[in-house]
């Protein structure tokens, strides 16, 4: 799965280290989900990047099994995006992942692009309407992963069950 980079040689070594590695797919998501801060994450303490208060601590011995795992391997990472983070980044979280590597969001020509640098099949998640779902079509993608991204961020999104038939109608059964 590979989500919008703002570097398109970033993009092209990963493809090429996927493809290295056996990989014959490829689903690229154009749901970035943007932020958002809910009451309940509010009242959980949840922040981008995460901060240490006497509560979430105390949460964490509720957790031994993670506590213990997290304790010997540390924080968790991006291992594949290592090799691109600029040096002395903040390599433990998704807002260092976002501020350095990310795009904000990916269009049409930058899916083209993306198609040009892998040539095995492609899906594009993400897809709302019947109009994307046939621009990729008309792009040569064999397939479609209708998505809101789960709705977590937007939870005014129309569901992709409600826009399914619409987007077959339009491709059949060709994507």
């Amino acid at each position: 799965q590979l989500y919008p980079l703002r570097d398109p040689g970033v993009t092209k070594s990963i493809l090429d280290r996927a493809k290295a590695a056996g990989f014959g797919a490829l689903l690229v998501t154009v749901d970035t989900p943007a932020g958002r801060r809910t009451l309940r994450d509010q009242r959980n303490g949840l922040t981008v990047p995460p901060r240490l208060s006497p509560a979430n601590i105390a949460r964490m011995f509720t957790h031994p099994n993670w506590l213990a795992a997290t304790l010997a391997q540390g924080l968790p990472k991006f291992e594949t995006m290592l090799p691109y983070y600029p040096k002395d980044a903040d390599i433990t979280g998704v807002a260092a992942l976002q501020n350095t590597l990310l795009a904000r969001g990916m269009d049409w020509k930058g899916l083209e692009a993306v198609r040009k640098m892998w040539n095995g099949p492609m899906l594009c998640k993400g897809l709302m309407s019947a109009a994307d779902a046939k621009m990729c079509l008309d792009m040569g993608l064999e397939g479609v992963v209708m998505s809101n991204h789960g709705g977590r961020q937007s939870e005014s999104l129309v569901s992709p069950l409600e826009t399914l038939a619409g987007v077959r109608d339009a491709v059949g059964d060709k994507l």
